[in-house]
């Protein structure tokens, strides 16, 4: 007996296939949100433009939307059109708003194709976050989006989900290129770049979760940030090995630790610091202070390059999580006292 489509399989437990985006937000009750018209202007800016397909996904997705949630749109584009629909939606984010920074989302499940997180301010310095995501047309995924409901699609015989239709195994070159660019990096600088931007960027998230009271997802932002901070010092320790980065983070404090280099025995000792601190704003702030520590002395050439945007960030993003009701709640959020590095 033949295992049915995956296709079917999703139809039966998500009945409604295809709703517009509009209709679907007015349904839900969600479309008072502020990032209910970005979310929708956003898909009608990018039809024609080589998209194919848009799945909405997240909390907008399960109608559970809140002032602080991310927009969670996932796409499927032409696979030689990658670039260009990224270059669509970061000239669409920058009209409305600016782009204060962008990473490449390493959180998300690997499902063949590349995802962005953008952190952005309004004219009227209202913050939001954007996370964009692209599949290919044709090619096989590594794996399915099943939590989502498809808001936009072009062509009435194509449907990501089918595994069964329309399969290539080829990616075009322009877009392993694009991939590998926005991915990797093309030389230490630009890591360095990437790792200060995943780090901003997971820091709001971790805020977002501390405020709404939900400690376990903030478990998981603190894993990921204190593997970045460890990424910031491994290339002055003696740890050239390729693992996971918390599990280098011993040998890495151990290496720091065991310097001549005054200023990166300090930086080891912020992060050793770091380490056991539970989740809460006094870490979100700590964090802060390496970061900036970290790259004023050992990348001061980044840091001049940077700088002007963490203070942006500093007062346009975190400043919206630390008013005295926030911290007031967090009290019940964190697990045990916190402390500032000294």
């Amino acid at each position: 007996m033949s295992k049915p489509a995956l296709q079917d399989v999703w139809n039966v437990s998500n009945p409604k296939l295809d709703e517009d985006i509009g209709s679907f937000l007015k349904r839900t009750k969600q479309d008072h949100l502020p990032q209910a018209k970005i979310l929708a202007d956003s898909i009608a800016a990018l039809e024609s433009k080589g998209m194919v397909e848009a799945y909405l996904r997240g909390s907008f997705c399960k109608g559970e939307a809140d002032i602080y949630s991310d927009i969670d749109l996932f796409t499927v584009v032409e696979p030689d059109k990658v670039e260009d629909v990224y270059n669509e939606i970061c000239a669409f984010l920058n009209k409305g708003s600016d782009i204060l920074v962008s990473c490449h989302d390493k959180l998300v499940k690997d499902y063949g194709g590349v995802g962005f997180m953008f952190l952005c301010t309004t004219q009227d310095n209202q913050v939001f976050q954007f996370d964009f995501y692209m599949a290919l047309k044709g090619i096989e995924p590594k794996s399915y989006v099943l939590d989502t409901v498809r808001v936009y699609h072009a062509d009435d015989d194509y449907c990501w989900l089918d595994c069964a239709k329309n399969r290539k195994s080829d990616i075009p070159q322009n877009t392993e290129l694009f991939f590998k660019k926005v991915t990797e990096g093309t030389d230490p600088a630009e890591k360095t770049l990437f790792l200060v931007d995943d780090m901003m960027v997971t820091m709001n998230i971790m805020a977002k979760h501390l405020t709404r009271g939900q400690r376990g997802r903030a478990l998981k932002d603190n894993n990921h940030l204190m593997g970045l901070c460890t990424e910031m010092l491994r290339p002055f320790a003696q740890t050239h090995f390729v693992d996971d980065s918390l599990y280098a983070a011993d040998k890495v404090l151990s290496d720091c630790a065991a310097s001549n280099n005054p200023q990166l025995v300090a930086c080891g000792d912020m992060l050793g610091k770091m380490l056991f601190q539970p989740p809460g704003f006094d870490k979100i702030d700590n964090m802060m202070t390496f970061l900036d520590v970290t790259l004023e002395t050992l990348y001061p050439d980044i840091h001049k390059q940077v700088s002007p945007r963490l203070e942006s960030y500093k007062d346009g993003v975190l400043d919206k999580y630390t008013n005295t009701n926030t911290k007031q709640r967090l009290k019940t959020v964190t697990c045990a006292p916190t402390g500032k590095i000294s």
